[in-house]
């Protein structure tokens, strides 16, 4: 059975690249619609150029949806006579529903998406497996290694994966063979298109697939399919989307299509005036409950699925349903009274297929192993990215189904499910040592049924993440607990937010050596063995600190990453990375060494200073001191076991009450 590999427009009109023992080209016989609203008289439409059909449909009007309005359709030959036709209708009309691309209009026309199996009439299979697509990877060196700017100067040579051969960049066309896709990473198409490469490279309708052109880009090829079916987009495309906002935007605008729901970009709504006082209890983020810097041993961590999403179907959230003067209410919105009518909104409806489809490819994750499991691992984490999006684009203003208003029922509700999911875990007899957004970080004897009793208790399922056998709660500069900053072991695996191995801005030698340090710490189960981790985790900041000092580094390792937020001109300090900045290309990221003074990739390797990147390792070791410093403090206090399955009403000080870290956990800011 083929596979569709691309689709898209040309001049002789729409094709289908189909992808079976070969590439082969279907034109099939479609017409672009384009919907129009009259806002005076336009004359004859019937001579409009590449005109197949016109008709005349009643469709439902924005903001509400509550009445319908006439507008006509133009059945076109080809997309590119929408142009001329608007041009010469000038203000006398008013184009609809412009959110689909003409590329998806016609897969939506044609009832298929892209990486997806059909039969010989286009019917889809039903095959969710990943295409049997063939690829190379074209990776552009220099002296840090692969680089996402190459240019003639310095980018010479290229390493084509998956064979592993480094070639001169002017063979490549003669040594990649004939894939279907051509993987690559930041402006190598534009350096190809500059050697006179590109048009032969890319020749027989393969497809370019930019790995770096989105947040998903972590998740690979599998993240990509998954994005390029839900949202009806080719892999070129939806590898250099705008944002993850192009797809859940398709999906929602599909719906409207379904529904004669008129739609289009930047529509946006006008927030509804209200009182500073109503605002300010209205205008809340999600519920933090600060830890407390120290440690602790046997710490649950349970996590709402999709906490966001969730609340956006189960209450049916949408910008039309949130506080409808047409509609009855069905429910009120504790805290921020907006109220919810109950006809199904565009985006519930839109985010529930998302919703299933994750907890689906959840369950085939883990029931999976080996290589299995990491690519349905990454399908489905492509998915949390779009469920993420959900949430964020419902509070655009400008996004075609945003609404401010929606966006506060959803804090609200999340902020009342964490609450309620807080006193459970009370009632049941848990400690809370950490709550964040969506998450509870727990002791106490059976996570599961806590998770079971929060479930049934707020209609929202919860999941046990896994049993932490350690976690440290690392403060900020000035001693305060960080919500978003921990160190552990979760379920046998390193966990680490917040400190600098999780930075994209730490250079990798920095970056390694502490993950290094701790992974040697390992699954310790009580403060003793962590202690006794410590010189282990020293050495691997000791050999960083020999081969920084000896300069027996590679290039790559030192460079440090950082995203410019505004051109380098503007910023009004001269921080290193916008020192390097200004000898950069052009671009909204920098990667830079630090030298006498900070220069780019770009410019090649120049040496580097030794005192700065040992700077930055002393920071680096201080965060896993602080976990030593805690370990000992709970140690003196007396409990020298305290295993995952210790009893919490031990009085192991003999003070009269059980000893609490977190509560105590302050005295550590005086010992280290």
């Amino acid at each position: 059975m083929p596979w569709v590999l691309s689709a898209g427009w040309d001049r002789e009109g729409p094709y289908l690249v189909l992808r079976e023992a070969r590439r082969r080209i279907l034109r099939p016989d479609a017409t672009f619609p384009l919907y129009l609203t009259l806002n005076g008289p336009v004359g004859d439409l019937e001579d409009a150029p590449c005109l197949e059909s016109l008709r005349e449909e009643e469709w439902l009007a924005p903001p509400w949806y509550e009445r319908g309005v006439r507008v006509l359709v133009l059945e076109l030959r080809h997309p590119a006579c929408a142009g001329r036709i608007l041009e010469a209708l000038g203000d006398r009309a008013t184009r609809w529903n412009d959110v689909l691309s003409p590329t998806q209009m016609l897969l939506l026309s044609l009832g298929v998406t892209c990486c997806q199996e059909v039969d010989d009439s286009l019917r889809p299979t039903g095959n969710d497996d990943l295409p049997p697509f063939s690829w190379v990877r074209i990776a552009f060196l220099d002296d840090f290694g692969e680089t996402p700017r190459p240019d003639t100067s310095r980018s010479r040579r290229a390493l084509i994966l998956p064979r592993g051969d480094v070639v001169d960049v002017t063979d490549i066309p003669d040594e990649i063979g004939d894939p279907d896709l051509v993987l690559y990473r930041g402006t190598a198409l534009r350096y190809m298109r500059r050697l006179g490469i590109l048009r032969e490279v890319l020749s027989g309708h393969r497809v370019p697939v930019r790995l770096d052109g989105t947040v998903l880009s972590r998740e690979g090829l599998p993240g990509l399919v998954e994005w390029s079916r839900l949202g009806r987009l080719p892999l070129d495309a939806v590898s250099n989307a705008r944002g993850i906002g192009d797809v859940l935007t398709s999906m929602e605008a599909e719906v409207a299509l379904r529904r004669r729901m008129l739609h289009r970009r930047g529509q946006g709504r006008v927030e509804a005036p209200r009182r500073l006082s109503e605002l300010a209890r209205a205008d809340r983020a999600g519920h933090v409950l600060t830890p407390e810097p120290g440690i602790l041993f046997g710490v649950h961590q349970l996590d709402f699925s999709s906490l966001y999403p969730s609340i956006i179907v189960k209450y049916n959230i949408s910008p039309e349903t949130v506080n409808n003067p047409h509609r009855e209410a069905v429910f009120e919105v504790p805290e921020v009274g907006h109220r919810i009518s109950g006809e199904r909104g565009v985006v519930p409806e839109a985010v529930e297929g998302v919703l299933r489809r994750r907890l689906l490819l959840r369950a085939l994750r883990d029931a999976a192993s080996g290589e299995e499991r990491g690519v349905l691992d990454a399908r489905q984490s492509a998915l949390k990215w779009l469920l993420v999006a959900s949430f964020g684009y419902l509070g655009y203003r400008k996004a075609p189904f945003g609404s401010i208003e929606a966006y506060e029922c959803v804090t609200a509700l999340a902020r009342e499910a964490l609450s309620r999911a807080m006193e459970i875990a009370s009632d049941m007899g848990f400690r809370v040592v950490h709550a964040l957004v969506d998450g509870l970080w727990v002791q106490g004897e059976d996570p599961h049924a806590l998770a079971e009793a929060v479930t049934e208790a707020t209609g929202i399922g919860m999941r046990v993440e896994g049993t932490y056998s350690w976690i440290a709660f690392l403060p900020s500069a000035e001693g305060l607990g960080v919500p978003n900053r921990y160190v552990g072991f979760r379920n046998g695996e390193l966990v680490a937010k917040g400190v600098m191995a999780s930075r994209r801005d730490t250079p990798p030698i920095v970056a390694e050596a502490q993950l290094s340090a701790l992974r040697a710490i390992g699954d310790a189960r009580d403060a003793s063995a962590i202690l006794g981790a410590r010189e282990r985790a020293m050495r691997a900041f000791a050999e960083a600190a020999r081969r920084i000092s000896e300069g027996d580094v590679e290039p790559r390792e030192l460079l440090i990453r950082r995203r410019l937020s505004r051109r380098p001109e503007d910023y009004s300090s001269l921080q290193p990375h916008v020192r390097a900045a200004m000898l950069s290309e052009p671009g909204d990221f920098v990667e830079y060494v630090l030298g006498r003074r900070p220069y780019p990739r770009e410019l090649g390797f120049r040496g580097y200073s030794r005192k700065a990147y040992l700077e930055l390792l002393e920071r680096a070791k201080k965060e896993v001191e602080f976990v030593f410093a805690a370990a000992k403090l709970y140690y003196s206090s007396g409990k020298y076991k305290c295993h995952v399955d210790d009893k919490l009403d031990q009085d192991p000080i003999g003070r009269g009450r059980r000893y609490n870290p977190i509560r105590d956990g302050g005295l550590l800011l005086q010992r280290i």
